[in-house]
């Protein structure tokens, strides 16, 4: 009987614990959740590199091979860090565009952009970052990767002259194109497919991502407030990975007799296949 008296008291104690401490439970999971905030916040801090810039690297020896006639170069931006470039020449060129490709991949895709530039009168410059295709080093900063194009642009104006230069960016590359273009004087801005800045832009896939642990804000909309050249943006109303919303939001920033072009039916990665994209060029680059 005593036994018996001492379980019964024993369960009478635990279930008047549970009764009067029910938030223990719940600071319990309210811990777990914190806890797992941390752990992807950390996450996210550590691995934007990786998430933000997907390279593919060519070996150091690998030949390109493009229907168009080009020339190679590795461009010294640092001490011992070159980038790698291919610089197209169009028949009769007009000026040269100078292009900032996307976030994944290498040249010998990014390559292929130079026949809608060509075709109409102009060169192509096209590089890629430190970590991408032949280029040397890797990403780590955005200040750094400010100064690598802008190293770039300043080799480009050794061969033209700057009224005749075109500054283009693509996706990951429109901040860094509107970074330049506004540290600068080229002929002309166009953005394709751009986003707001880089906070907006992965709050609209991870809501709760508080804004101070990205280290590569990259603000397109504050560059091209400081931009004194023409500017033209492009943008698919499809984009399924950078939304149109963020061209019509940086539209509000275009000076008067400047361009927000909608390519209608267009998707991220397949804006330059639309016609209504070749015409939108062939008019920039004539006029």
């Amino acid at each position: 009987m005593d036994s018996d008296l001492r379980v019964d008291a024993d369960e009478v104690t635990v279930h008047e614990q549970r009764r009067r401490h029910p938030h223990m439970i719940l600071i319990f999971i309210a811990g777990l959740v914190l806890l797992g905030y941390v752990g992807v916040c950390v996450f996210l801090y550590a691995k934007q590199e990786w998430l933000l810039f997907r390279p593919t690297k060519l070996a150091s020896d690998h030949v390109f091979v493009f229907e168009h006639e080009f020339e190679e170069y590795n461009i010294e931006v640092e001490e011992g860090i070159a980038l790698n470039a291919l610089l197209f020449h169009a028949d009769q060129a007009r000026g040269v565009v100078y292009y900032l490709h996307g976030n994944a991949g290498s040249l010998n895709g990014w390559g292929h952009q130079a026949n809608d530039f060509l075709e109409n009168g102009y060169d192509f410059l096209v590089i890629d970052y430190r970590g991408y295709g032949k280029s040397m080093g890797s990403i780590t900063e955005e200040v750094q990767l400010y100064n690598d194009v802008q190293q770039v642009y300043e080799w480009l104006t050794e061969r033209y002259r700057e009224d005749r230069i075109i500054v283009v960016g693509f996706s990951i590359g429109t901040a860094p194109a509107a970074y330049v273009a506004s540290k600068n004087a080229p002929k002309h801005l166009i953005l394709m497919a751009p986003y707001f800045n880089m906070i907006s832009l992965a709050k609209q896939s991870v809501p709760f991502l508080p804004g101070f642990i990205l280290r590569y804000p990259l603000k397109t909309y504050v560059h091209l407030q400081a931009c004194a050249a023409p500017v033209t943006i492009l943008h698919g109303d499809e984009d399924e990975i950078i939304p149109y919303n963020n061209s019509v939001r940086l539209s509000e920033y275009l000076k008067e007799g400047e361009h927000f072009i909608t390519i209608r039916g267009a998707a991220h990665n397949n804006l330059s296949d639309h016609e209504d994209y070749k015409a939108a060029i062939r008019t920039l680059l004539i006029e």
